[in-house]
């Protein structure tokens, strides 16, 4: 079951770095924030009102952020997507099995960010990034 809905494109797997283990999210933020409200709330049967809709997107909107910055580093470097869960690194980007880039993603992002994914990733030898809804624009330049 599970392997048809990832042919089909519904359900995308992110390797847990250093792991034998993968994780399974729905591909799609749409589909994702529907069945989340469905379940939370019953959407399909019954109406909400639109602040219980913006609190639930706010919840949500940083998940997909982090997705679409590890999708698009994925693809810059030419790599594999990947997360690591302890420490927890937001994205880290492999080329055959070697960390070529690593990174955490905030929606804004504070001065010891950096520091802070330096220290958690001092055994990996490479690239280490912040990215935030500011810099995001910047960064995807600068690393063409």
């Amino acid at each position: 079951f599970l392997a048809n809905l990832l042919e089909m494109g519904l359900v995308k797997r992110i390797k847990v770095f250093g792991k034998k283990k993968w994780i399974y999210k729905i591909a799609s933020p749409v589909v994702d924030i529907f069945y989340y409200l469905d379940t939370k709330y019953g959407i399909s049967e019954l109406s909400m009102d639109n602040k219980t809709f913006e609190r639930a997107y706010t919840e949500k909107l940083p998940k997909y952020f982090e997705d679409f910055v590890r999708t698009a580093l994925a693809e810059k470097y030419g790599g594999e997507e990947e997360v690591m869960l302890s420490p927890e690194v937001d994205v880290v980007i492999t080329v055959r099995g070697k960390a070529v880039c690593c990174g955490e993603v905030k929606m804004k992002a504070k001065r010891n960010d950096l520091k802070s994914l330096k220290l958690k990733t001092s055994n990996l030898d490479c690239d280490k990034l912040v990215v935030d809804a500011n810099t995001i624009v910047s960064l995807f330049k600068k690393l063409k």
